[in-house]
């Protein structure tokens, strides 16, 4: 009977296609599980001071990038790590992991006597290891509703101090939370010159471009694009020369969401200075658009790290975001416009992810206030400059080397 609720549940939050994609993966971790104990078994060494990472590191998803990027900043800093591809299928056929993925036939499972896993990973119990997971939350309430069985968790790693703060409130006292500095990392020699850009993708070259990156699969009322569109169109409505450019993820599969953004766009008379780019497009042409922009804006109601502003500030451009949850780590008065919120109860009909299902509240950013931003933004060239220095060295200093090196060093010791 339990069995039978549990599969009516999932039916109801994701479809059959999601029901079916569930048991394929517990098939494929119940392999996984008994390669690692294999493993252990056939190659039974003491664990010396490291990191394994375990996690769909091909995948496209946002939470794989960040164990990409993780490995990358691992291999940077001279930590010694090794990485287990757990996926397999929708792989992402640009993306050079070659040098941090580790050969099956190389791998041992007790080289390291750390193991980091995404969400959640195949690894079975028993073994002398530590294990962590990286979580990231947008909210302050909610995670345990989703996930409970995080609460049974040995470690949980949160990059921002606003997941710690709520972890530690969330979590019962047998779980430890742990700060390690988000892994950022960002080669900026693959990005285009800004003119080849806006040639590419039919912005004009003398243009005011506001930008906004986000993946529908994120949850499109968190994410409120709906809020960039309004915040644009109160400010620029009779300005010809301002352009409001959206890269997309997603797309495909909510159309009914994207419909609406087009919709919008046209009703507050901005539809043809309003350009949404959805298809696939690599990486460093996705940072070739923020680097063409002159303001990043992100009108989100809660994030759990806030990447596009990250890699925004890296670039030196002004940020516009809401002054809540994880965001307002590094976007301060003195390198970012904040905007100001409310924090309220979230609508039933908001509810639009499984994950958010029973978060209770979240923010409601300031329409008029980011209005107000992006004009002075547009009337002072000076202060976007002034912002966007300030923006890059708070970001060069916040996740350096030695930060990210000295917050692993510290974990390894626990």
């Amino acid at each position: 009977m339990m069995l039978l609720l549990s599969i009516v549940k999932r039916v109801r939050l994701w479809g059959w296609k999601g029901v079916w994609d569930f048991f394929i993966r517990q098939l494929r971790d119940w392999r996984t599980k008994r390669f690692f104990l294999k493993n252990a078994r056939k190659y039974p060494l003491t664990p010396e001071s490291g990191v394994t990472i375990l996690a769909d590191i091909t995948h496209r998803s946002s939470l794989s990038k960040v164990m990409r990027d993780f490995a990358y900043k691992l291999q940077e800093a001279g930590i010694p790590f090794q990485a287990f591809d757990i996926h397999s299928g929708h792989s992402m056929s640009d993306c050079d992991a070659e040098s941090i993925i580790t050969p099956p036939n190389q791998f041992r499972i007790l080289k390291f006597d750390h193991v980091v896993e995404m969400f959640s990973s195949p690894m079975p119990k028993g073994l002398p290891l530590k294990r962590a997971r990286i979580v990231f939350w947008e909210f302050t309430t909610g995670l345990l509703e989703y996930n409970p069985l995080i609460a049974n968790a040995g470690t949980i790693i949160a990059m921002s101090d606003f997941n710690r703060e709520v972890f530690r409130r969330m979590m019962p006292p047998s779980v430890e939370v742990r700060k390690i500095i988000y892994p950022f990392f960002f080669d900026t020699d693959l990005i285009a010159d800004k003119r080849v850009t806006r040639r590419k993708y039919n912005i004009p070259q003398d243009a005011f471009v506001v930008f906004f990156n986000f993946d529908y699969g994120s949850s499109f009322n968190r994410k409120n694009p709906d809020g960039a569109i309004r915040a644009f169109a109160k400010a620029f409505a009779n300005s010809s020369d301002s352009f409001l450019v959206f890269k997309t993820k997603g797309a495909h599969q909510y159309k009914k969401e994207r419909n609406s953004l087009l919709l919008l766009a046209s009703e507050l008379r901005i539809g043809e200075r309003f350009v949404m780019i959805d298809d696939y497009i690599p990486q460093h042409d996705i940072y070739g658009l923020t680097e063409a922009c002159d303001v990043y804006l992100s009108l989100h109601r809660g994030e759990g790290l806030g990447l596009g502003i990250v890699e925004a500030m890296s670039l030196a451009k002004p940020v516009v975001a809401t002054n809540y949850s994880a965001t307002t780590e590094f976007c301060n008065k003195d390198n970012s416009i904040p905007v100001p919120c409310k924090v309220v109860r979230v609508p039933d009909n908001m509810h639009d992810h499984p994950c958010y299902h029973s978060v209770k509240e979240w923010a409601e950013p300031s329409i008029e206030a980011a209005a107000e931003a992006l004009i002075r933004l547009y009337e002072s060239p000076e202060l976007c400059q002034s912002l966007g220095i300030a923006a890059q060295a708070f970001i060069r200093k916040s996740f350096s080397i030695e930060n990210f090196r000295n917050s692993i060093e510290d974990f390894l010791l626990s």
